[in-house]
């Protein structure tokens, strides 16, 4: 199969979790004549993150075929027909149109070039402080479990920034920060790296683009997250979502992702956990995480064994 033409090349954002600005990425780049988003009601396809059972699904066809002589290479080929194929049910109609996709989630990404070669792939990061703020006032949870989160999500990126080198050749990181300090700056180096025509695009639409779905800003105390647009203002401020936060959850997150945040270029944190009665009180907490989650496990397996098959409570009527 031909390589298509840098022109007609899909692009793909990941953002390492919800909160990290795929939405306000992707409609900065919707806003280049070129770029089309996929046919409504998608909104996020999550196409890679629901990939694993292509992938056992290709592996186990190899199996079965190997014993003719197939090559090994044959489940790389499975996967990228897969991925050709979802390429192609969300491609816009109409000449010129790049397909824009989004998905607020990094999971499977070391599988993303398996499945779509033929793709750039733009990386979004977010200051893990300002993402579990805002996750947490958006969805609720625990900051646990969403501090652990963004640090799994960081080390996907950075094992597929290992294992493609510091070059990023087919894919580019791009931090939310620098999208928000210097809008036109860092989206002229982004269209430089998907070969996007920046005499084209609108930069002062950019610098003015409205505000829709924040945490904090444009809702009433109380209020629901929406996806209404607001009027940007100096009020709002998506960089400064843990200003409040305590000694204590510097500390804690600093202990789960202070190196990946480092890695991934962020600046020194504040309230490191050194010395050893923080690390015995951080070891106490990771254990007593690991027991949580021991038991929700069990009390799910127990539910499954316990449910009823399908058809029982109908036919004891």
């Amino acid at each position: 199969m031909s390589e298509p033409s840098r022109e007609s090349r899909p692009i793909f954002v990941l953002g390492i979790s919800q909160r990290s600005g795929t939405n306000f990425f992707s409609r900065l780049l919707l806003l280049h004549p070129h770029c089309a988003r996929p046919p409504d009601p998608i909104r996020e396809d999550f196409l890679l993150h629901h990939s694993g059972s292509l992938s056992s699904y290709a592996t186990t066809m190899y199996g079965t075929w190997s014993r003719w002589g197939e090559d090994e290479g044959l489940v790389d080929t499975l996967c990228r027909h897969f991925g050709d194929a979802l390429v192609k049910l969300l491609s816009p109609t109409g000449d010129g149109l790049r397909l824009v996709t989004k998905t607020p989630s990094v999971l499977n990404i070391e599988h993303f070039f398996r499945f779509f070669p033929r793709a750039d792939l733009l990386i979004l990061v977010r200051d893990g402080r300002s993402l579990v703020e805002s996750k947490i006032r958006s969805f609720g949870g625990g900051y646990e479990r969403v501090m652990r989160s963004w640090a799994d999500g960081a080390d996907g990126i950075l094992r597929l920034r290992q294992e493609e080198g510091e070059g990023e050749r087919r894919f580019r990181i791009v931090r939310y920060e620098d999208l928000w300090l210097d809008v036109e700056g860092e989206l002229r180096a982004v269209m430089r790296f998907a070969g996007l025509d920046a005499s084209l695009y609108d930069f002062d639409a950019a610098r003015e683009l409205p505000v829709r779905g924040s945490s904090t800003f444009g809702r009433d105390p109380g209020q629901r997250l929406n996806w209404e647009e607001s009027p940007k203002t100096d009020e709002f401020r998506p960089l400064e979502r843990w200003k409040d936060w305590s000694r204590a959850r510097h500390r804690r997150f600093n202990w789960i992702a202070g190196r990946q945040m480092g890695e991934l270029g962020y600046p020194d944190l504040q309230h490191r956990s050194d010395g050893s009665t923080a690390a015995a009180l951080n070891h106490l907490l990771d254990s007593r995480c690991r027991a949580k989650r021991a038991i929700h496990q069990l009390t799910q397996r127990v539910k499954r064994l316990w449910r009823p098959p399908p058809g029982a409570v109908a036919d004891r009527r």
